[in-house]
């Protein structure tokens, strides 16, 4: 399959459509793709139309939001993760490594699966902050930190 067609984004067509996104904020996406497509004879889309503005750095006007940061996996603390709420909760009663179905996880429960068809059971150990596995299952599942805990 080639792609050997000319972009329809030539410079008229980008100006234009730069005109309308700025000047006319009250049109649709598919408004502005029919008014592009009667004034320059290309074939565009309103996904096409998003796209475009998407990559030009603003939808309707507006800057492209900042893509939020994510904690690498060897950059986990290990601490105990709390409970946000400001009272207190009676202790969890404790349990046995892997009988804990997946019905019966609770938030800060360990999900590290065991077995290899259903019904699986899980750790349900407390985890540590920011990852979704008990300290054991952790240091398994992201070997950078094997480095940090070498005594585990």
């Amino acid at each position: 399959m080639t792609f050997n067609q000319p972009s329809p984004w030539t410079d008229p067509v980008l100006g234009h459509f730069s005109e309308l996104l700025l000047v006319r904020p009250v049109l649709s996406y598919s408004d502005i793709a029919h008014r592009l497509n009667r004034t320059h004879g290309v074939a565009l889309t309103k996904n096409a139309c998003i796209g475009r503005a998407r990559r030009m750095g603003f939808l309707r006007g507006q800057p492209k939001a900042k893509p939020r940061a994510r904690i690498a996996p060897n950059r986990l603390s290990l601490r105990l993760r709390k409970i946000p709420t400001g009272r207190s909760l009676p202790a969890p009663k404790p349990r046995v490594p892997f009988t804990v179905q997946l019905e019966q996880l609770r938030a800060y429960d360990c999900r590290w699966p065991q077995g290899d068809r259903a019904p699986f059971l899980f750790c349900g150990e407390p985890v540590t902050e920011n990852c979704s596995y008990c300290l054991k299952h952790a240091l398994i599942s992201y070997p950078a930190m094997r480095k940090e805990h070498p005594n585990v």
